[in-house]
């Protein structure tokens, strides 16, 4: 991976699944910065993101991200894509990929998502919680972050590592993940049918960098993908 083709890839995956309607919205990605440090982002890419940090997964922080735009694309059910890398030449410094589900279900809803997400999210939000509701809206679904910064690397911090439920929830990653680890979580995961119809998210290579688990972390409960063998040995030689 580098930073130029990782910016390419990125943006083809927000193509393809606008193209497809698996997205209803979508930001092209930016590459800022050249030589040492190049980083790739959403263009409305802001340090804060939403709510603060321990409120991982609270509804005010989805509508802030939303409301912000703080996404890559917004998938058909509301659901946010976040991709954003840091690199130092062509090493991975730094990553963000995160998807984060919509607190509401939206089947049915088809014919207003295009004029105003929020507006619609919040009137389905107002009209469940005002009393008995004909049918319950609200999913209270956990975001899943996958975080990499071996710089600040330490116990019970893996350098890379997944978040869910709480931001204290750190569970060890074997190392960067690609645009392709990503992509194959996300829809054979989470969306099984797309998965299954759509070939490309099947086919979206995998590209593997160094492994960064510490030895006592593969001790524990983790998440763990290994090159095939072949493929370690090539470029084993490459390098």
């Amino acid at each position: 991976m580098d930073p130029n083709h990782t910016r390419q890839e990125i943006a083809t995956l927000v193509t393809s699944l606008l193209e497809r309607g698996i997205a209803i919205s979508g930001q092209m990605p930016v590459l800022r910065g050249a030589g040492q440090a190049s980083v790739i982002t959403w263009p409305t890419f802001a340090v804060q993101h939403g709510a603060p940090h321990d409120e991982l997964g609270a509804i005010g922080e989805y509508r802030s991200l939303l409301a912000g735009r703080q996404f890559t694309c917004v998938l058909s059910d509301g659901a946010l894509l976040q991709l954003a890398y840091t690199f130092d030449r062509d090493r991975i410094a730094t990553h963000r990929l995160c998807f984060y589900p919509c607190p509401v279900r939206l089947e049915g809803e088809d014919d207003e998502l295009d004029q105003g997400l929020l507006e619609l999210i919040d009137s389905l939000l107002e009209e469940e919680f005002a009393g008995p509701a004909t049918e319950v809206r609200f999913r209270g679904r956990s975001p899943i972050r996958f975080d990499f910064n071996a710089a600040i690397a330490r116990r019970d911090h893996s350098a890379c590592h997944a978040h869910w439920e709480s931001p204290e929830c750190r569970w060890p990653v074997f190392g960067p993940l690609s645009v392709g680890h990503f992509v194959r979580f996300v829809f054979r995961r989470l969306y099984p049918e797309v998965w299954i119809q759509h070939r490309f998210v099947r086919e979206w290579p995998l590209h593997f960098g160094r492994r960064t688990m510490a030895a006592d972390e593969e001790l524990e409960l983790h998440v763990e993908c290994r090159q095939p063998l072949l493929a370690r040995v090539v470029d084993a030689i490459r390098r």
